[in-house]
């Protein structure tokens, strides 16, 4: 077995992947048992590569298992439209289900969520409670927490997944609008109110002393007062941006509360019965 998978080794390296190998002498069966111990090493470009040569010569062009094998190679190693043209292909009822579910979950790992909720909805798979982890993933990055909500209500994935889109209901995010308000009335606020509250102190305190040096100064000298234009100046820009940076900080920290629930998503795996 080893001698017969260096020699294939070798023909493998002298082609790349999906084209004509320059070896024909080797069998096609001896190229699947190479194919399959590729897959099985995580090597999955080089898989592709030799199962689309199995294709090819053993005649079963329309071999829905291996087309969908290609396609789970293509999909592992990152190739995502290489793997969707070959899940296309599939229309055997055994495999048909899965092969949809392979490509919305290629959408998906592109970040194209939209484009995977279209693809189930458009197949007829809406309502089949397989895709629903999918569909609730989806809804998430798509930041549809109401839609994500309701779906997992009806129709609980029993993972996870639940937990986390619920917990969704009990986000409290900050409105930004309301943070540069705060930090008008009293300099800093608005970033305490977004949880920032060592750069609240840090902006009260600076504008506060900016402001009352301006402050010292012109009742000192007047209008002519150096001291007042200058700490005046300061003032004014600090205070412009304590009120920039509260809007900031508003949105960063609602980014924030939204990254930790969608790193959560990330990390759950797919367990529906549908894709292996």
């Amino acid at each position: 077995m080893v001698p017969l998978i260096v020699l294939i080794l070798i023909n493998s390296a002298l082609n790349e992947p999906g084209s004509v190998p320059s070896a024909l002498w080797l069998t096609p069966d001896q190229i699947k048992t190479f194919a399959d111990y590729l897959f099985n090493e995580k090597d999955y470009l080089r898989a592709a590569g030799e199962y689309e040569r199995y294709l090819i010569l053993s005649g079963k062009n329309n071999d829905p298992e291996l087309l969908f094998i290609i396609g789970r190679c293509y999909r592992l190693a990152n190739r995502p439209e290489r793997a969707r043209a070959y899940f296309a292909q599939i229309d055997d009822e055994s495999l048909k289900d899965r092969a949809a579910y392979e490509i919305a979950e290629s959408y998906f790992r592109e970040g194209n969520y939209a484009q995977s909720i279209n693809h189930i909805k458009t197949n007829g798979y809406a309502d089949d409670s397989r895709f629903h982890p999918l569909m609730i993933k989806n809804l998430l990055f798509l930041k549809d927490f109401a839609s994500a909500r309701a779906l997992a209500q009806r129709q609980p994935t029993g993972t996870q997944l639940d937990s986390i889109t619920l917990a969704t209901f009990r986000l409290s995010y900050r409105n930004p609008a309301v943070a540069g308000l705060l930090s008008t009335v009293i300099p800093g606020l608005g970033k305490g109110y977004s949880g920032r509250w060592s750069d609240a102190l840090f902006s009260f305190a600076v504008i506060g002393i900016t402001g009352f040096q301006a402050y010292d100064g012109f009742r000192r000298d007047g209008i002519r007062s150096t001291k007042g234009w200058i700490y005046g100046s300061m003032f004014l820009v600090f205070y412009i941006g304590d009120i920039y940076g509260s809007l900031v900080a508003a949105k960063q920290y609602n980014q924030n509360l939204t990254d930790r629930i969608l790193s959560q998503v990330h990390s759950i795996e797919n367990n529906n019965g549908v894709s292996p």
